[in-house]
């Protein structure tokens, strides 16, 4: 969802109003986003339902799940080649020289599982991801990542718990 321009404050409540409606659209207008002491968001109307949110300059995400999930949506941007020494792992430093839109998608994918282990002290060079960039490790669990290819320039990475059997991805 678009962030719209809001008269009556800044960019933060601006993306707050956003995400407000993405919550109103999936939930109904009585549902409220909360967050866990650590800042995992959920919806305390409806236990059991996961859900991720994540915004860029202009644009918001809010992900729904029956299972654990993350979801982070990353501009590439110059900035990531300087901090990509500190997000990527040894092996995947490896791989070569990295454009911005692939540390994009490395920054994207780590951000997504990130949310989704839950894992207060997890460095996010921690996380690996696989040369395919559909799977990652972090402390021995395994997550599935999958890419909204139709969000450009702006990469949207989402992260489920275990491996892709029966994950279906829809966006609205």
């Amino acid at each position: 969802m678009a962030i719209p321009a809001s008269e009556r404050g800044g960019r933060r409540d601006c993306e707050r109003e956003a995400v407000g409606a993405l919550v109103a659209r999936a939930f109904g207008s009585g549902a409220v986003l909360d967050h866990t002491p650590e800042g995992a968001p959920y919806i305390a109307s409806r236990p059991g339902v996961n859900v991720s949110v994540s915004h860029s300059r202009g644009e918001c995400v809010l992900a729904v799940s029956a299972v654990k999930v993350g979801v982070d949506l990353e501009e590439p941007r110059e900035q990531l080649t300087r901090v990509a020494g500190k997000f990527l792992a040894p092996e995947e430093k490896g791989r070569g020289e990295l454009s911005v839109d692939e540390l994009a998608r490395y920054w994207s994918a780590k951000e997504a599982v990130f949310k989704c282990a839950g894992i207060s002290d997890l460095v996010i060079s921690e996380i690996k991801i696989d040369g395919s960039m559909k799977k990652a490790t972090a402390r021995g669990e395994i997550f599935s990542i999958f890419f909204a290819e139709n969000f450009a320039p702006a990469v949207l990475a989402i992260a489920v718990k275990g491996t892709e059997n029966g994950v279906k991805i829809g966006l609205k």
